[in-house]
């Protein structure tokens, strides 16, 4: 994707701090449950105040859990 077309997706973001991290972390995920690298590697993405191990309220940073696969060779 082109600069421009990625400043002018991130113009269109609320203009609300809080409204646009919360935007901006539904990307973030849908890119990691999307893209074909992280799509193999990633069990699970979860948003903070979706994930159920979270410990109190979301903070004002971006915060996103992943979870891996983990694969096991079993020798035969």
């Amino acid at each position: 994707m082109a600069a421009s077309r990625v400043a002018t997706f991130l113009e269109s973001f609320d203009l609300d701090p809080k409204t646009r991290g919360t935007q901006w972390e539904h990307v973030c995920k849908w890119f990691l449950e999307t893209d074909p690298v992280y799509r193999a590697q990633l069990k699970k993405v979860w948003l903070w105040n979706k994930w159920p191990g979270r410990w109190g309220p979301a903070g004002s940073a971006s915060q996103i859990i992943l979870v891996q696969n983990c694969y096991q060779s079993v020798a035969k």
